[in-house]
């Protein structure tokens, strides 16, 4: 999978399940694969 693909797809997913759940006010997510070359610090 490409780097871009992964990235979009755990994004989409992190925005989807705060936004559904009206109990989380605050989410952050921090994710790093040396594997994929990906490093995503996300809040929500």
């Amino acid at each position: 999978m490409k780097k871009e693909k992964v990235q979009s797809l755990i994004t989409e997913h992190f925005t989807k399940i705060v936004q559904k759940d009206c109990k989380i006010h605050n989410a952050y997510l921090l994710i790093h694969s040396e594997k994929l070359g990906i490093h995503l610090n996300m809040a929500e």
